[in-house]
């Protein structure tokens, strides 16, 4: 009933997790733009008036620490998608011994 053929990972599937980990850091590169855009607009805001200047210093330490913040999970992230890379690749070479029903046999 089952053929001799073996179940191989393809590359679709095995790809899967490391586009998802792709798509975060994408994420992450917009959220930082976004961050950019807001600190343009408190530093115009901001400099036509007296305290300005003060809450400014504190926006410019919490954009600093949001960027730090940003930048190590954006490196995280992509160490994991180097990571599920490698063990696609290993998967697909791996035979992982799941027999595959002969062709024209019946499924269930």
């Amino acid at each position: 009933m089952y053929g001799t053929e073996s179940f191989r990972l393809d590359d679709a599937a095995a790809r899967a997790g490391a586009d998802e980990f792709a798509s975060l850091i994408g994420e992450i590169d917009s959220i930082r733009e976004e961050i950019a855009a807001v600190d343009a607009e408190l530093s115009a805001c901001c400099s036509s008036h007296v305290g300005g200047a003060i809450f400014m210093v504190g926006a410019a330490h919490l954009l600093h620490a949001t960027a730090s913040l940003l930048d190590q999970l954006r490196l995280s992230l992509a160490d994991h998608v180097d990571d599920i890379g490698r063990a696609c690749t290993d998967l697909q070479s791996a035979d992982i011994g799941v027999p595959l029903p002969a062709p024209g046999a019946e499924r269930c």
